[in-house]
């Protein structure tokens, strides 16, 4: 059952439609720091990348993340802004690491940046901590180094 739901939920990218929508969405949420669909597509070819498009009735969201042997790297994450603050962040998120368990991996890592409270807040609120800082990691301002140990 949970399988289930979670495939309605989370979606791997197929299409050049789903590339197109992640690089519309991140260029709405993070402006001129957006990935370009250049970028988006070359994750999509590189086989240590998975892209998932977060649907819930329509797509929403998007999450791209990098496994390296047991472990995890959350690369983009993002939430239509019209659906902030709705807990859909953190099904998506939820879902996310529940896939990334399934696949063997043991510690997942993140950045967020230093002032993005809500982020950090739901970072927090499923198990992440805070690992470390890297300076001037958004053109100038500072990054927090996130981590979560998968059980």
């Amino acid at each position: 059952m949970q399988e289930k739901n979670r495939k309605k939920l989370l979606k791997k990218v197929e299409t050049e439609e789903e590339l197109l929508f992640i690089a519309k969405m991140e260029e709405e949420i993070f402006g001129k720091e957006a990935w370009s669909l250049k970028q988006i597509k070359e994750e999509f070819k590189n086989s240590f990348s998975e892209i998932f498009v977060f649907e819930n009735g329509k797509k929403l969201g998007y999450v791209i993340y990098r496994k390296l042997f047991d472990e995890g790297e959350i690369l983009r994450i993002g939430i239509k802004k019209e659906y902030h603050g709705r807990g859909f962040g953190k099904k998506l998120l939820k879902e996310l690491l529940e896939i990334l368990k399934e696949k063997g991996i043991k510690a997942v890592f993140l950045e967020v940046r230093e002032n993005n409270a809500p982020a950090i807040r739901l970072y927090e609120k499923n198990g992440f901590r805070v690992l470390g800082k890297r300076r001037g990691y958004y053109s100038g301002e500072d990054a927090l180094i996130m981590e979560k140990i998968l059980k």
